[in-house]
């Protein structure tokens, strides 16, 4: 228990932001996507993520968070160094793909209304996809501060790491 409130509380940016990223975009499942309303002649509905193409958005979520939970918390005897260092091309395509289906999501059920019945996205979809970019923009992250790391790795000594 302690080992991983260690390792949360030495999580670097991108890391922090991938985690807060995922959090939401679980909250934003569970909250309604899409809703139905028409007052004169029944009670207004709202659909959650697990619906049409909120199921894609699901299972994209959670294999985004399972890499993330290995990246995190994996033990030292995995020898995950390398999804460490390049591992950013992960949750970038995580965030693309739920990106993709929160925009599939709302082309299959558009919007519009008529004579008091009205249909259309609710707070939910907009919360996932902000999840979504927040994905998105903790991937690019990763990839720079990769980036970064390998190019001090590939210097020599120390003082050329301090001159770049």
């Amino acid at each position: 228990m302690r080992e991983g409130a260690r390792r949360l509380r030495g999580l670097r940016l991108a890391d922090g932001i991938l985690g807060v990223s995922l959090v939401v975009a679980l909250v934003a499942m569970f909250l309604p996507w899409y809703t139905v309303t028409c007052p004169s002649i029944c009670s207004p509905s709202s659909f959650d993520a697990f619906h049409s193409w909120g199921f894609a958005y699901c299972s994209v979520w959670l294999l985004t968070a399972a890499y993330f939970a290995v990246r995190v918390f994996g033990s030292p005897v995995m020898r995950l160094s390398a999804i460490r260092k390049r591992g950013w091309p992960i949750p970038l395509a995580g965030g693309v793909l739920m990106l993709i289906c929160g925009v599939l999501f709302y082309n299959a059920d558009p919007s519009g209304s008529a004579l008091g019945f009205s249909y259309g996205v609710n707070v939910g979809w907009f919360v996932a996809l902000a999840g979504a970019v927040g994905v998105g923009v903790a991937a690019y992250l990763l990839r720079t501060d990769g980036s970064k790391r390998q190019a001090n790795l590939g210097s020599n000594s120390e003082a050329e790491r301090a001159a770049s």
